[in-house]
């Protein structure tokens, strides 16, 4: 079973909990198979950055290279760029340019071997309560697929919807729309993730692992509200076997706090026998 964590959290980042490496990219996937990931999560900004890769469309072999020496596979990306400038806003220009980027990132990480592309449709992206905007996300989908039409990518969707809003929004997409259920944000929201795995089975195709307390905020795995062992005890019964992606609390110290949550979830693997999946 692959085990990841989402890129830039190896990395110090003067407090900003969600930041791409910049010139550290390369060191960090070595970190990140020392400690015994087997992938990190490619993070598209949320703004351009002349550093990453996926946004230049530069050092793409380097980053397959890279990739590759580290012991490493290629698996997901997460585009932080459409919650800041959402594929739904009203103005069609601005969409249309959001949408063409999102589509340079996606076909850019593809290039050094990307398989599962997270689109998370979240804050100021939100659908929530807004059928319109459902509605042309939906949309906005199947025009991916269409573009990226042959292309053997998997697109998960992370939300804050209900399950009827999101029955709305895959309603007639193919297998390869599914979910991206992140544990933390899920109990935040006041949604029990142990029953929506359950519900989505094998529409369920990626998960980020974090936990949140009262105040929404992340924190070390085992110190919130996310009932761990009744959400594994849902992925024991569904057979789940695609990825983890560690979505995680730095900590005081990056590197030792990620070796904790790496021993976390590998216990609550074995614990639930997942690995035989």
């Amino acid at each position: 079973m692959n085990i990841g964590i989402i890129q830039g959290r190896l990395t110090p980042s003067d407090g900003v909990i969600q930041k791409f490496p910049d010139g550290k990219w390369l060191a960090e996937l070595f970190t990140a198979r020392r400690i015994g990931f087997t992938y990190i999560e490619w993070l598209a900004d949320a703004s351009f950055n002349a550093e990453n890769p996926v946004w230049t469309g530069e050092q793409l072999e380097q980053v397959r290279e890279g990739i590759k020496s580290a012991g490493l596979v290629s698996h997901s990306l997460c585009v932080d760029h459409i919650m800041k400038r959402p594929l739904t806003i009203e103005d069609a220009s601005e969409a249309e340019k959001s949408y063409n980027d999102l589509l340079k990132i996606i076909s850019n990480g593809y290039a050094f071997g990307i398989t599962h592309v997270v689109l998370p449709f979240l804050e100021g992206a939100s659908l929530k309560d807004n059928p319109k905007k459902t509605n042309l996300a939906n949309e906005k989908l199947k025009r991916l697929l269409a573009n990226l039409k042959g292309k053997n990518i998997s697109f998960c969707v992370e939300t804050d919807l209900n399950t009827q809003e999101h029955e709305s929004l895959l309603r007639d997409l193919p297998d390869s729309v599914g979910i991206c259920l992140d544990t933390g944000n899920r109990t935040s929201f006041g949604f029990d993730p142990s029953e929506e795995i359950l519900y989505w089975d094998k529409r369920l195709l990626h998960v980020h692992i974090k936990d949140k307390d009262q105040a929404g905020k992340n924190v070390l795995l085992g110190t919130g509200l996310v009932d761990f062992d009744h959400v594994f005890e849902s992925f024991r019964q569904i057979g789940y076997s695609n990825a983890f992606t560690l979505e995680t609390n730095r900590g005081e110290n990056e590197e030792e706090s990620a070796i904790r949550h790496i021993a976390f979830l590998k216990n609550l693997i074995t614990k639930y026998e997942l690995s035989k999946y």
